[in-house]
């Protein structure tokens, strides 16, 4: 339990409903995110741990908008059960419960849309 400065009140906040990614998933996003960097598409990326939510955000140059963000959403209760989430800008790009199936048909989109620019 930690006390945040939330506005002009003192809150108290419960450090276990901070999420985070955990070492097999980063792994993961890892794996796809220096495939995409070799390639010269992604230069950048920032990991947010907030209440309920981690994303990683994938930027193309360091002071651009974030150009994709992977999130991890766990309500509070479902722990153990987070929904993975693929955003371009605000669009969902694809949602679900496996993070390797989600990236795997994100990796094919990426791949589509790269194809299809030259």
């Amino acid at each position: 339990i930690r006390l945040s400065l939330v506005g002009s009140e003192m809150c108290i906040r419960d450090s276990n409903s901070i999420i985070y990614f955990s070492k097999n998933e980063l792994t993961l996003i890892l794996s796809l995110y220096s495939k995409q960097v070799s390639s010269g598409l992604w230069k950048d990326y920032a990991i947010d741990s907030k209440h309920d939510i981690a994303v990683f955000s994938i930027y193309r140059h360091t002071h651009d908008q974030a150009l994709y963000q992977i999130i991890k959403n766990s309500k509070k209760g479902h722990r153990n059960n987070p929904v993975f989430i693929i955003k371009d800008y605000n669009k969902v790009l694809d949602k679900g419960k496996i993070l390797s199936q989600i990236l795997s048909r994100f990796e094919k989109k990426i791949e589509l849309k790269k194809y299809n620019s030259h």
